[in-house]
């Protein structure tokens, strides 16, 4: 049970025409937006596609992360097209914007001076049934002079049959670790900047995984370096956090069952721009479910060392959101697990369902006084009981 709850969804692989090629482990040199660790097959593909200047007829880009797709749709024009006869090789609609038979021309139309054009349809959810219908037609025998990017909007999952007949992109939201490999690798190849790992973890403690927000944090870090090199001190310098004072503070005092020390923390990590009392109380519900699963785990006789093995293979397969780098977690984890036993952390978990509920209530006047409420009653010490 433990492992479920924590693990939440995995990136499944794309269907359609996705397939394995072992050339595609290099990033694309302008910063690239797919993670091998999180890439399907189809994102490989495309990836060595805009590198390679060979397209499929069709790809398909889904998934949470919009700021990830839309760069995946700004590489491929610039890939496909030529800067001199874009204007007229290149359309950009909207599913809402068009009916069957200007789906029809669009599609139709021939490649002026160049070998091939680009065709994007976003939205392609909202496309009504006649228009859906003229695009199944066409995927059917899709022009070779014709590259069409379909871009469905939010998190909703392609139907099966459109996965069939194009080469799927899953840009699902990032997790933790990521998000901070993803910010690393956008340092090095956009600005020729080496952000360190433990910068890299503050900066995605601070700023959270979207994609978006994390671009404008590393470019605004290389600006201010200037000499490459991107530590735990610029960060601190340019986000304002200082040491003692972030999110992964806060759920280290709260494992060590300091309530006192937590409460403390709750407005100064609530006034750090992107972090919100849901978002604290998600991370807190990941720290009571690992230590649930981690007491398990110690009670059918898994080591300390094991359970930091087992903690690491847990996290990959899901998109627990940790609060911090994976290692610090998985280190408070284990180091306080002593503090805890079950039943505490079930009452843990119902108070935190319960303040989840309230947080996304209207009603809520202060998040700042409901989870100084919740740090007092999840940390504090069991009278009675020798904390080991």
């Amino acid at each position: 049970m433990w492992g479920n709850l924590l693990g939440g969804r995995v990136d499944g692989q794309a269907g359609g025409a996705a397939r394995a090629d072992p050339r595609l482990s290099r990033f694309h040199r302008s910063g690239g937006y797919i993670h091998p660790a999180m890439a399907t097959a189809g994102a490989r593909l495309l990836k060595d596609a805009i590198d390679r200047g060979a397209f499929e007829p069709v790809y398909l880009l889904y998934g949470a992360d919009e700021f990830r797709k839309d760069e995946a749709i700004r590489q491929v024009i610039e890939a496909a097209t030529d800067v001199g006869t874009r204007d007229f090789n290149l359309d950009q609609r909207r599913g809402g914007e068009l009916d069957a038979g200007g789906l029809s021309s669009l599609l139709d139309a021939l490649p002026m001076m160049a070998t091939r054009r680009v065709v994007v349809l976003r939205d392609i959810g909202a496309l009504k049934k006649p228009v859906r219908a003229q695009l199944d037609r066409y995927l059917a025998a899709a022009a070779a002079d014709t590259v069409l990017v379909l871009h469905l909007a939010g998190d909703d999952d392609p139907d099966a049959a459109l996965l069939k007949r194009v080469v799927a992109v899953e840009l699902a939201a990032m997790n933790e670790r990521e998000a901070q490999q993803w910010v690393v690798r956008r340092a090095k190849t956009l600005f020729n900047a080496a952000m360190a790992e433990d910068a890299a973890a503050l900066l995605v403690a601070y700023a959270g995984r979207e994609a978006g927000t994390l671009a404008s944090e590393v470019e605004k870090l290389a600006a201010f370096t200037r000499d490459g090199a991107i530590d735990r001190a610029a960060v601190e310098a340019v986000v304002g956090v200082r040491p003692g004072e972030t999110l992964g503070d806060l759920l280290d005092l709260v494992a060590a069952r300091d309530a006192v020390g937590a409460a403390r923390l709750v407005p100064v990590v609530l006034a750090q721009p992107k972090t919100t009392g849901v978002q604290v109380v998600l991370a807190l519900t990941t720290q009571f479910l690992a230590m649930g699963w981690g007491l398990a785990m110690r009670a059918n006789g898994t080591s300390a060392g094991a359970l930091r093995g087992s903690y690491y293979d847990l996290l990959k397969s899901g998109t627990a959101l940790t609060g911090r780098s994976w290692g610090d977690a998985i280190a408070s984890w284990v180091n306080h697990l002593g503090a805890w036993d079950r039943a505490a952390i079930d009452a843990g978990l119902a108070q935190l369902i319960a303040a989840d509920r309230a947080l996304k209530e209207t009603r809520v006047s202060s998040e700042e006084q409901l989870l100084t409420s919740i740090v007092l009653t999840l940390g504090a010490p069991v009278r009675g009981r020798r904390v080991a």
